[in-house]
């Protein structure tokens, strides 16, 4: 089984030359840092390092192994990181049901500004008259104009309260009367 520590602080301390330098910068006793690039020795059979009063340095299978050992960490370094990017930007298809009018007044020019903000986020709206059921149907987000209890088992949110108006011409008052 591989020691990833033990190559990380080997790396940490051909990279700085010295064990109390590595051992500084990995924030661990001098000894820690000897015990691990030992152990490693121990596992591959072969010294990594040339070790004097003076200087630390490595032996040409060190030097070797170092470049490989450089390689691996910092590409696992950059898996961690496309990993947690993943989980921080989002990114994937966001499909949006939305009453028509409503889709075409509102919801294109806010759909265009969220994509300029989130390149990762393909939006895909259905504008139309007809009631969706946003489960059955497939969709991430529905705009509703008025609720039911049909969408008690959803989670919902007010966007925004308004005023219901009823407006007609003054001719078509006077030609619905009935005489």
């Amino acid at each position: 089984m591989f020691d990833f520590d033990a190559m990380a602080t080997f790396v940490e301390v051909v990279q700085l030359g010295s064990f109390s330098a590595a051992a500084k910068a990995l924030r661990l006793p001098r000894s820690t840092v000897s015990q691990r690039v030992a152990r490693l020795e121990a596992s591959l059979g072969v010294r990594l390092l040339e070790r004097t009063t003076r200087v630390v340095r490595p032996t040409s299978a060190g030097a070797a192994y170092h470049e490989r050992c450089a390689r691996i960490l910092s590409e696992m370094e950059e898996a961690n990181a496309a990993v947690k990017d993943l989980e921080s930007s989002p990114r994937g298809v966001l499909r949006v049901a939305t009453p028509l009018l409503f889709g075409q007044s509102f919801l294109a020019s806010v759909a265009a500004a969220f994509t300029q903000s989130h390149p990762a986020v393909e939006i895909e709206i259905v504008a139309s008259e007809r009631r969706v059921n946003p489960i059955e149907d497939g969709f991430d987000v529905a705009i509703l104009l008025f609720a039911s209890d049909d969408e008690s088992s959803l989670i919902a949110q007010r966007l925004k309260g308004g005023d219901l108006w009823l407006c007609a011409t003054p001719s078509w008052g006077e030609s619905s009367r009935v005489a």
